[in-house]
């Protein structure tokens, strides 16, 4: 639902942190106690076959169910997961208009046209951040982070490697506490995760040069830290917020795709960069990281709070709880007449105000009239 969407979404970034990090656990002690790594690695398709066994019991997605018109078993899947009537209501009316029809090839590239017509600007948002995230150079500083430690005068740079699992897992777990939270949402998250990012950059800029290992060791927890707290937390939540839902599997998968090359990029040129200069590599990635705390700033809208009919009828439009706080407007505006008004970010927008205006009801009128113009 629209009060726990980020949670959910943000559990699965928590899942894979603290798999991977109970992995390594389990996967050095039993190493070490003389198992062989062909059963260890063996062991590893446990979960696997648990998570293939418990498929049939997921319910199928609401929103699959009212693309697909099937109104029946959207009211059944919407009772055992707890759906708000509201957004029920929106699904259902869905299912009316769309009525009952298999997925075709035709389906899907009409529904695929329809939705850049309409939300094309969505995908570009969603593309832009999730290339932010891959781009900010954290799974490269995660796999050298060995090179990164030894460069920057650490003792012994195997030792610290079991913190960046636990940081990694500390900030996703902290991003799922609070993404759904109206006081931080997903702009202010992915804002201060991103900066906090660059500022790790530029404390890494100038502690491995002088192999100030104390330094180096804070300055990459903490990067792995604010990455899975703001964007690296968030990746999913965005894609899967933005994306209309008609086109959402497709587009999801172009934009992960795309934003792979520039993970394979950045893996393929950070070490060798390091080595050559680590100050101009760590300063390169702070500029990225603060590029991308001004693209969650001026371009991310607040998508937290809000149902998923509600973004794609209009992407754009804030959250009610976002909106700037109306001033008390004057009896009988001139025509065409513009008023500033003070937003919560403390920028001043502008309201273009039509024929006279009578008294009291004005700012409800004018709310309504022009709420789409934030």
């Amino acid at each position: 639902t629209k009060t726990s969407r980020g949670r959910f979404v943000v559990m699965n970034e928590v899942a894979v942190c603290a798999g991977c990090l109970f992995a390594f656990w389990f996967g050095s002690i039993a190493v070490s106690s003389g198992v062989e790594w062909r059963v260890v690695l063996a062991w590893g398709g446990i979960p696997a076959v648990v998570q293939l066994a418990m498929l049939p019991l997921a319910p199928e997605s609401p929103r699959w169910l009212a693309l697909h018109g099937r109104g029946r078993q959207l009211q059944v899947v919407a009772a055992k997961l707890g759906i708000h009537p509201e957004e029920l209501r929106e699904l259902e009316k869905e299912a009316i208009a769309r009525g009952q029809h298999q997925a075709t090839w035709g389906h899907a590239m009409q529904a695929q046209r329809e939705a850049w017509q309409k939300h094309g600007k969505a995908f570009w948002i969603a593309l832009g951040f999730s290339a932010c995230s891959s781009g900010s150079s954290i799974y490269a500083m995660q796999a050298y982070a060995v090179d990164i430690f030894a460069e920057g005068g650490v003792g012994d740079p195997y030792a610290v490697l079991p913190y960046l699992g636990v940081c990694k897992l500390l900030g996703a777990v902290l991003a799922m506490s609070v993404s759904d939270m109206m006081v931080v949402g997903r702009r202010r998250l992915s804002m201060a995760g991103a900066t906090a990012c660059a500022i790790s950059n530029l404390l890494l800029a100038v502690a491995i040069p002088n192999g100030a290992g104390g330094l180096t060791v804070f300055a990459c927890l903490s990067f792995i830290f604010c990455w899975n707290l703001g964007v690296g937390g968030l990746q999913l939540v965005v894609i899967a917020e933005l994306v209309p839902s008609s086109v959402r599997s497709a587009w999801a998968g172009q934009i992960l795709a795309l934003s792979t090359l520039v993970e394979a990029t950045v893996y393929q040129t950070f070490e060798s960069s390091l080595v050559a200069d680590p100050r101009a590599t760590m300063l390169f990635y702070a500029a990225i990281n603060g590029a991308a705390a001004l693209f969650a700033c001026f371009i991310l809208p607040e998508t937290a709070g809000r149902t998923l009919e509600e973004m794609h009828q209009d992407p754009a439009v804030p959250s009610g709880r976002d909106v700037v706080e109306f001033q008390e407007i004057p009896v009988g505006i001139a025509s065409r007449s513009r008023l500033p008004f003070q937003g919560r970010y403390g920028r001043l927008v502008e309201y273009t105000t039509f024929d006279t205006i009578e008294a009291e009801a004005a700012p409800t009128v004018l709310g309504k009239q022009h709420s789409h113009q934030l």
